[in-house]
């Protein structure tokens, strides 16, 4: 495993404490909630995307994704949660369980990349859309 690699496992391992800490985040010091927090909602559902979708080289930075798409996927989970009757706290718990095992699944084993243009990508995209939609359709309508 070359350095690269370790870091990006310590990286998702580090990752996946941090949510597996956001859910006991009312008891922890302020800063290290604050941390814990940051770390959870506006890091890494941004980079879980950009680890999945984008290819190594491409021009886009990863880091500028994952800040950028952090705050509407964490957050467009949660809503989508409590639009379908999920009470709101129960909707931000099982989101945070939900950052956590996928980043301890990168740190476990980083697998398969999907990247873009390739059928795989473009069917989770396609499924990602849709669901969204059905989601808004379904809540908007009801």
């Amino acid at each position: 495993m070359s350095s690269g690699e370790r870091r990006a496992v310590v990286g998702w391992a580090c990752a996946a404490f941090a949510a597996g800490a956001a859910l006991i985040a009312a008891w922890l010091p302020a800063p290290l909630a604050a941390a814990v927090l940051g770390v959870t909602f506006l890091v890494t559902p941004g980079a879980l995307a950009a680890a999945a979708l984008l290819r190594e080289g491409d021009r886009l930075p990863r880091e500028a994704l994952a800040l950028a798409w952090s705050p509407f996927l964490a957050g467009g989970v949660v809503v989508a949660l409590a639009a379908l009757g999920v009470p709101f706290a129960s909707a931000v718990r099982v989101t945070v369980v939900g950052i956590a095992l996928l980043a301890a699944g990168r740190a476990v084993g980083p697998g398969a990349r999907v990247g873009p243009g390739t059928p795989s990508a473009d069917r989770l995209m396609a499924l990602a859309w849709t669901s969204l939609v059905a989601v808004l359709l379904t809540t908007v309508v009801a």
